[in-house]
């Protein structure tokens, strides 16, 4: 004999995506004395798609830590290959390039979760 009470009304519960791995920078190259090309795919490793890639450069600069400048890139159609110029550099400087990759949550609202840098 069963002593079953009354059901529960069901519970609905989402997961969120992860944090996408890393971008592999291809290649950055000198297009003019104050221009950056910059190429690079996406991670191996994702969840859903990648959404947007933050793009950062700073000046290197002998006993300074410059303040990095940041660029953002959106995807289109999840693509795996991007492109971009950096422009309006300083002539005749060294720069550091960073990219990193994020997806949007699939639960909170406005929350992105952010991979590493490459």
């Amino acid at each position: 004999e069963k002593h079953e009470g009354t059901p529960s009304p069901d519970v609905i519960v989402w997961t969120d995506v992860q944090s996408p791995g890393k971008p592999e920078i291809m290649s950055l190259t000198c297009k003019s004395g104050n221009t950056l090309f910059l190429r690079w795919m996406r991670p191996e490793v994702f969840y859903r798609t990648v959404d947007v890639y933050a793009v950062h450069y700073r000046a290197r600069q002998a006993g300074a830590e410059m303040e990095w400048e940041q660029q953002m890139v959106e995807t289109v159609n999840n693509t795996i290959n991007h492109m971009m110029y950096i422009n309006n550099l300083t002539t005749n400087t060294a720069y550091e390039v960073r990219v990193r990759a994020a997806t949007q949550s699939l639960v909170g609202v406005k929350k992105v979760h952010e991979g590493e840098w490459s």
